[in-house]
């Protein structure tokens, strides 16, 4: 039970406290940007549960409740899977789009893509594992007869989860802004389609062989394994997506050490003379 407590902890830090500090260290680092920063953080959140809300909740519930269409789910689960993580992809791209083009003006630099992508990744996070950590760890203190369902290792396993999809989700989202600033847009959008779909779609595509109302191909932990090593892959190429357009991004006018020391200068000396008119 205490690594389980441990474990359930720790996701929680990972799910909430992490971008926050991740958050916090970048809008330190960029103070020209800071009111962007803030900005595409808390949008990131909104699409999030906007998208959460728009196609989970209403749109595919409406859409299966309403046809024939959930009868043929049922039938072909694995479809199904793929419909919902393509929806998904969709529903969160449009809005993303929408925030570039109309908030940024296409000017997006590579702090604020990644805020966006981290804001996005902690509601997630919140939304699937980190509530129900902090609600678990609360029961275990106040109760002696919880019972917890998930092995310990998947509860680490979680936690390693969670990086990831905070480093893949911050690569797509960056290679997308990229691409739209190189009047590329087309191209852009479909990578981020395509990454996002498979980063929601294989996790669930994989477990699905373990169970016996599908196909039992394989155990549990072989589709868990096979799992975390794609999204370790996915990771390690969005790390190198993210060092090889860090400078494709880099705005001089707010980047810069010249134009950071500017700044600086520009706010003493304004501190100094509403400190001086004060007196």
């Amino acid at each position: 039970m205490t690594a389980d407590m441990i474990a359930l902890v720790l996701t929680a830090v990972i799910s909430i406290v992490l971008p926050l500090v991740i958050l916090g260290i970048v809008w330190k680092k960029n103070p020209m940007e800071q009111k962007g920063i803030l900005i595409s953080f808390g949008l990131g959140v909104v699409i999030y549960f906007a998208m959460q809300w728009g196609v989970k909740e209403h749109g595919l519930q409406y859409l299966f409740n309403h046809s024939s269409l959930m009868i043929f789910m049922n039938v072909h689960y694995i479809l199904y899977l793929f419909c919902v993580a393509f929806a998904g992809a969709v529903f969160a791209l449009i809005p993303e789009l929408l925030v570039l083009v109309l908030v940024f003006k296409k000017q997006m630099s590579f702090a604020k893509a990644f805020m966006l992508a981290l804001g996005y990744a902690m509601a997630e996070s919140i939304a699937l594992v980190g509530y129900r950590s902090i609600s678990t760890v609360f029961a275990c203190l106040t109760k002696n007869d919880v019972e917890i369902n998930t092995s310990t290792a998947e509860l680490f396993l979680s936690c390693y989860e969670r990086i990831l999809f905070i480093v893949i989700l911050a690569a797509v989202m960056i290679s997308l802004v990229y691409f739209v600033e190189q009047k590329m847009p087309v191209r852009g959008i479909l990578i981020a389609l395509l990454c996002d779909t498979l980063l929601h779609f294989l996790p669930g595509f994989l477990i699905a062989f373990t169970t016996t109302s599908y196909i039992e191909v394989f155990e549990r932990p072989v589709a868990l394994a096979l799992s975390y090593i794609i999204l370790t892959a996915g990771a390690a190429a969005g790390i190198a997506v993210m060092n090889a357009l860090k400078y494709s991004l880099k705005d001089e006018r707010v980047d810069s050490k010249q134009a950071v020391m500017a700044f600086k200068r520009k706010q003493e000396e304004k501190k100094k003379r509403t400190k001086k008119n004060l007196e």
